[in-house]
């Protein structure tokens, strides 16, 4: 009994002793981007840009989705095969790469009559009013071959108190 007396002790000492350090909340977001897909050759290879407007303030993003679509339900065989996302922090911009499942030992994401998901939980850090542009290079495995992508951001602000900067 002694012990857990100690323990209780010890717990509420140190949540005291935090307690004059400000707490940082941001405000959370969900954010998102649309593109549609063309190859750009005739083996139905192509590369997209979609680009996503950060709020004003600084941002921490936390979680990526990427969705791929099929022009029609009837048609498959639309891929990714590379995908990247590229943040402004400090002014610079830096460089992500996004880890695509593997299947059969080739790392892709295929989409099916339903579309494909890719969720990834992340941890960047960017500037305010700055943008997330994504990139990806696509296949399609049939002849001019189309199909959409978007692009879902969830994050939150970094309020200025906790070292955000706008």
């Amino acid at each position: 009994m002694r012990s857990t007396l100690v323990a209780v002790c010890v717990l509420v000492g140190a949540s005291v002793a935090h307690a004059d350090q400000p707490v940082c909340v941001g405000t959370p977001f969900q954010l998102s981007g649309h593109t549609d897909l063309a190859p750009t050759d005739p083996g139905g290879v192509g590369h997209t840009i979609t680009t996503v407007q950060l709020p004003h303030t600084a941002s921490h993003i936390e979680q990526v989705t990427a969705t791929l679509h099929n022009p029609t339900p009837d048609l498959n065989g639309n891929s990714v095969r590379t995908f990247q996302v590229a943040v402004q922090l400090n002014g610079q911009s830096i460089a992500h790469g996004i880890e695509l499942p593997s299947l059969g030992g080739s790392p892709y994401l295929a989409a099916n009559a339903f579309g494909a998901d890719l969720l990834r939980l992340v941890s960047f850090y960017a500037d305010g009013e700055s943008n997330l542009v994504f990139t990806a290079d696509w296949q399609s495995s049939y002849p001019g071959g189309t199909g959409s992508i978007d692009i879902t951001v969830v994050g939150q602000t970094i309020p200025k108190s906790c070292g955000g900067k706008n």
